[in-house]
């Protein structure tokens, strides 16, 4: 299952995403465990203080490097930039934008969101508890959550 993000298009950092996952696990782990799939890439990951960074890429020749993350930033929030960086990695594009979709589609896989969403509705909970019990899950923000989950249709 893809997400559809304009007038029915497939969106293809989605399809990349999930390309990625597909190249990096036998199974899928929830939630995804973002330094195996950097290590798949030769990627490390490091925390630093960095000020009001979020991270940045730094690339060793032939292939790998190391995914800087700003270590002040709460856990979650690192996930992403990983993602993030790793969609600049993989590409060599480095529209903010389409590195956003890819790393909220590999941090919240499509094939398995839909199903997380409707067993944590069937529960009493109010809908904005209902996005934090989701994105808890995950590994994301309650922000990145319910983003996600509202481009995906289900919110």
């Amino acid at each position: 299952m893809a997400l559809v993000f304009q007038e029915g298009k497939v969106s293809e950092p989605e399809n990349l995403a999930a390309r990625v996952l597909i190249r990096t696990y036998a199974k899928l782990h929830v939630p995804v465990k973002i330094e195996d799939v950097l290590g798949c890439y030769d990627l490390k990951l490091i925390g630093l203080g960095l000020g009001g960074d979020d991270g940045f890429l730094m690339q060793a020749r032939p292939t790998g490097g190391v995914v800087f993350v700003n270590s002040e930033h709460h856990m979650h929030r690192q996930r992403f930039t990983a993602g993030h960086e790793l969609y600049h990695y993989i590409t060599g594009d480095y529209d903010e934008r389409s590195a956003n979709i890819f790393a909220a589609s590999l941090l919240m896989p499509s094939i398995i969101i839909g199903e997380i969403w409707n067993d944590i509705r069937q529960r009493p909970e109010p809908r904005a508890w209902a996005v934090k019990l989701f994105a808890a899950q995950f590994g994301v923000s309650p922000e990145a959550a319910r983003i996600r989950l509202k481009v995906s249709g289900l919110y």
